[in-house]
């Protein structure tokens, strides 16, 4: 048998409409119906089980010249995440391309908020070039209201191209009556699928023979009303029982009863290993013939016992699972089969109903329970393991379910299947998480993919103290599982500034990881990089990367972009601009084509970072717009930084109002994740956007949870440092001194992570400092050593972004002839970020028109005649010009000015 063997959790047979039987009655009025309304955004089709709806709507995909999709939904399917995967799935089996950032959503932990959520799925569904139509079958089973409200605004601004059919037992809790209102929809209820004495007479001619009709009961006939399955239970009975006289068939009082009556006169016609079957297979919303072989015990046991059983009798008594579907099909028993090969096939929803019923007579509680344990087994086993984890579920086996997802997990991670993860997790009671050490560790990875650093020490020693009291654990896995606390032990102590420890735990679990845990040696290999950078093991670091990048070039994504992610790390903190460009944009090309939108956030942000220091701001602006419009598509902390860089990059512009409303959207991203640090951390970044417009805050909201410890300052925006920003601000001799001792702990700090960027930043401040306590040679003293180490890597808004008294010092600096080209641009910078500067101010105005007349190229004799002056006259003011413009010839004095914006601008 070939099957769905694999952990993809998509079940493609929920993809297929029912086929078409042979025995099927053509329902030509409603298919005409159907056809009229496929202009309008919803059709509707609303009645009770067993009146045809799903027959009648494969009827109408089969006729349909226009591309289709079809969604069979069950009670698994009550999760937001998991309906959009499917509904993403069906419109991808005619548009491949289609919704792809749609599904890149659902793989996060968690998804954005549903307007943003529909607005996006909506985007994506309009951009589909040819008109569609997409089946969701049995929406009954959808209980989320969620799911309701995707739908409903879905609907209320539908896409051009999607006609969406509901099929459902029950009239979906959506804005009807508006869709009505707006004649939006079209509708097929009960009274319109009822056959008809016509389509009742071709049914019953067709099943029963000629004249049929006229020979049935009518009473009964009546009672069913036209019930499609009612009359389909009928002919079944009467032709299992061989009944000729029509007229004599028993007539119950109402549909219900006739349910019941022919389902059991169906069942208790058929012999006791067709029985056993039918109820046990009762149980699966879909089956093989190796699964319902497996879940009916003793099906085939006598077959090898064949010395006095006649071929007659073991086929009377005996029957393997090949023959069940067999059997099934022959007799045009309630089926639907799935998938093209007819392997897999499910009952009609009622009958299956009936079945249980009837099963639940027959054998008690705990009985059935095994059988679901000995399905979710078959299931685990063949790794269908969505199906498995439900039957084990719903067999009251929390272990083996528990089991099922510590043994996928590692699947999952590899694939960044985190929301499957998520949601697999969230299906067990918790005590059956805290209890397992493997799944204790899946939820760690969670929390670290969602940066919630503070909530995984606990979890980590409840994980070892499992281990521990373990002592029927083998050692290897005991030392495998100890190699993932180790890592993400590991990562922790990196975001702590802990280099060698984090060195060390990394270490240990790359030894013991195997290899097919691709996501945890990874991360593990790259955490071990970007460690030895923060130990000054530099050149060692990049070693590893490079290892990392040629190994992963065989692996494709398990290892390349996790390299990458260290890279850009390690090029931050080191400072070079150069090279961490072009680190973050080979990762961009690597991610992008890849969907890898976790890492491809990190890189967007280092492209703006980059953009924002070299002050490139139009290149700045985008690259942290982009990182913002796929905010819920990375991680939470990228998408921050994002916020905050493009509200710097506003007031960089001058724009200082769209600056503030980018703090505010920040602040409401960091409120919406619910995660405490970066709450604490957008408080922290309002602070520094009014410091930067001329207010001086009172960071009385978040300073004092900060505390002593420092943790790696790689991110754009670092609460401390702007508590630092904030005393020298507010400028009084207690609050100088404790900016004085709180940048000495930061200096340390960078130094001791070797830190190159930080480092430049915090001695720049240590400058402003000693300016404000009066010491003004000290504070050049400071500043032009780091002048001199920023230049090669082309720094800007790391001294503009620090104020009006550094502004001063870069002046005085420049009157000095310091870096005086280097100086100059900066204080065109802040010039433009408005800060006056003298430099060029004390120019004479004769000065300033042999300046502009050697900016248009003439030579001293053509400037003496123009301003009819000596030539002698003409190089004496040159000379003073260059001696104010810190130059040394005419050339570097026409540069300089244009950089300081002396002159006016070259008229074209």
């Amino acid at each position: 048998m070939t099957s769905e063997m694999t952990p993809d959790p998509i079940l493609t047979t929920k993809l297929y409409p029912p086929r078409i039987s042979d025995d099927m009655v053509w329902r030509e009025r409603l298919l005409s119906q159907l056809e009229s309304g496929r202009d309008l955004p919803l059709t509707l089709v609303s009645a009770g089980a067993g009146y045809g709806k799903s027959t009648l709507l494969s009827q109408w995909l089969a006729r349909c010249d226009s591309p289709r999709a079809w969604l069979s939904l069950d009670g698994f399917d009550n999760d937001l995440s998991q309906f959009l995967s499917y509904f993403a799935a069906a419109v991808q089996t005619i548009f491949p391309d289609a919704c792809p950032e749609t599904l890149s959503l659902v793989k996060g932990t968690e998804l954005p908020p549903l307007p943003i959520l529909a607005r996006i799925l909506i985007n994506e569904l309009d951009q589909i070039h040819d008109s569609f139509l997409l089946v969701l079958d049995d929406y009954h089973a959808i209980q989320n209201r969620d799911v309701h409200e995707l739908l409903n605004e879905l609907l209320t601004h539908p896409p051009r191209p999607l006609h969406l059919v509901i099929a459902s037992r029950v009239d979906p809790p959506i804005n009807l009556n508006s869709f009505r209102v707006q004649r939006m929809m079209q509708e097929i209820r009960t009274n319109d699928l009822r056959f008809n004495k016509y389509e009742t007479a071709a049914y019953l001619e067709q099943e029963l023979g000629s004249g049929s009709a006229e020979r049935t009961n009518a009473a009964v006939l009546e009672q069913l009303e036209g019930w499609v399955t009612g009359l389909r239970l009928l002919t079944l009975s009467l032709r299992q029982q061989d009944i000729q006289d029509l007229e004599l068939i028993h007539e119950p009082r109402n549909v219900s009863t006739i349910t019941r009556y022919l389902v059991e006169e169906v069942l208790e016609s058929q012999p006791a290993i067709i029985q056993t079957y039918l109820l046990h297979t009762s149980i699966l919303d879909r089956f093989c013939a190796p699964l319902s072989e497996a879940i009916t015990p003793g099906s085939t046991e006598k077959v090898k016992e064949k010395s006095g059983v006649t071929a007659g009798q073991r086929e009377a008594s005996e029957m393997d699972g090949e023959g069940f579907l067999r059997w099934l099909v022959k007799e045009n028993i309630f089926v639907v089969r799935l998938d093209q090969g007819g392997q897999w096939i499910r009952y009609h929803h009622l009958f299956q109903a009936i079945l249980q019923d009837l099963l639940q007579t027959r054998l008690d509680i705990e009985a059935i329970s095994g059988l679901h344990q000995v399905a979710s087994a078959w299931l685990a086993e063949n790794d269908l393991i969505e199906e498995a984890l439900q039957h084990a579920l719903v067999g009251g086996d929390t272990a083996a379910a528990a089991g099922l997802i510590a043994r996928q997990r590692h699947v999952l991670m590899n694939q960044e299947l985190f929301q499957v993860l998520n949601h697999w997790l969230k299906q067990l009671p918790p005590e059956a998480v805290e209890g397992n050490a493997e799944l204790l560790l899946a939820k760690g990875w969670l929390l670290e993919y969602q940066s919630r650093h503070d909530e995984i020490p606990p979890l980590l020693e409840k994980t070892m103290a499992l281990l521990e009291a373990d002592e029927t654990l083998p050692a290897e896995e005991r030392s495998i599982l100890g190699g993932e606390i180790a890592v993400l032990r590991g990562i922790l102590l990196y975001w702590m500034g802990q280099g060698q420890l984090s060195l060390d735990d990394c270490r240990q679990a790359i030894a013991v990881t195997p290899p097919a845990h691709e996501w945890v040696r990874g991360t593990a290999l790259s955490f071990h990089a970007a460690a030895r950078q923060l130990v000054g093991q530099l050149e060692k670091a990049y070693e590893e990367i490079y290892q990392l990048l040629t190994f992963g070039s065989g692996q494709d994504q398990a290892f390349t972009h996790r390299a990458y992610d260290a890279l850009l790390a390690i090029e931050v903190m080191a400072g070079n601009l150069s090279r961490h460009e072009q680190a973050a944009r080979q990762q961009v090309a690597y991610t992008e084509p890849r969907k890898l939108f976790t890492s491809l956030g990190w890189a967007r942000n280092s492209l703006g970072f980059i953009n924002y220091q070299r002050n490139e701001l139009d290149a700045a602006r985008l690259s942290f717009e982009q990182l913002i419009d796929m905010r819920y598509l990375t991680h939470a902390t990228a998408a921050a930084q994002g916020y905050y860089g493009l509200a710097l990059t506003y007031q960089a512009l001058g724009n200082h109002k769209k600056a503030r409303e980018i703090r505010q959207e920040a602040m409401a991203w960091a409120v919406e994740n619910g995660n405490p640090y970066l709450v604490l951390e957008a408080y922290s970044f309002g602070d520094r956007l009014a410091l930067l417009q001329g207010e001086v805050p009172e960071p009385t909201q978040w300073a004092g949870p900060l505390g002593d410890e420092i943790p790696v300052m790689m991110l754009l925006q670092i609460p401390h440092l702007t508590l630092a920003q904030v005393l020298l601000a507010k400028g009084t001799e207690a609050d100088l001194q404790d900016a004085e001792a709180l940048l000495l702990n930061l200096e340390q700090a960078a130094k001791a992570t070797h830190n190159t960027w930080r480092v430049m930043e915090i001695t720049a401040m240590q400058a402003v400092l000693k300016e404000a306590q009066g010491e003004r040679q000290a504070a050049l003293d400071l500043l032009a050593p780091v002048l001199a180490w920023a230049q090669p890597f082309g720094y800007i808004r790391l001294f503009t972004d620090l104020g009006a008294r550094m502004a001063d010092l870069i002046e005085n600096l420049y009157t000095q002839g310091s870096e005086a080209d280097y100086t100059a641009r900066l204080l065109v910078a802040f010039t433009d970020s408005g800060y006056s500067s003298n430099i060029g101010l004390d120019l004479t105005k004769r000065e300033l028109e042999v300046l502009e007349l050697m900016d248009q190229g003439l030579s001293n004799k053509e400037i003496a005649a123009q301003l009819i002056l000596s030539v002698g006259s003409v190089k004496q003011y040159g000379h003073r010009i260059f001696q104010k413009l810190s130059v040394s010839n005419r050339r570097e004095a026409v540069k300089r000015a244009n950089d300081l914006r002396i002159l006016p601008p070259t008229k074209n």
